[in-house]
């Protein structure tokens, strides 16, 4: 999982917490601009499995998690969403005086 200048594959998330080792479950997506286009699959995660080491990871293919990629594209909608109402109240009311 690499990205160059934003694109590539990346993993997403974390559902499905466990208490016991710490596991998650992440998706792996096709991302643009680090923006999540494609889900590919999902993994079970677990952190830090040799030594404690951090940065070092286990992982597990899981089917996809559904659940997960349907919150991934609403937070991404609705980022999108108020990044362009942003935009549109710059663009009309930025530039004009006040009376």
């Amino acid at each position: 999982m690499f990205t160059i200048n934003g694109c590539g594959t990346k993993l997403y998330g974390s559902e499905d917490e466990s208490w016991e080792d710490g596991s998650y479950t992440a998706t792996k997506w096709i991302v643009i601009l680090f923006v999540p286009i494609i889900p590919i699959c999902s993994y079970r995660v677990l952190d830090g499995w040799d030594d404690g080491e951090e940065g070092e990871y286990k992982i597990q293919k899981v089917k996809l998690h559904w659940k997960q990629v349907l919150k991934t594209y609403l937070f991404v909608l609705i980022t999108i969403a108020i990044l362009s109402l942003v935009l549109y109240l710059i663009i009309h009311f930025g530039s004009k005086p006040i009376k």
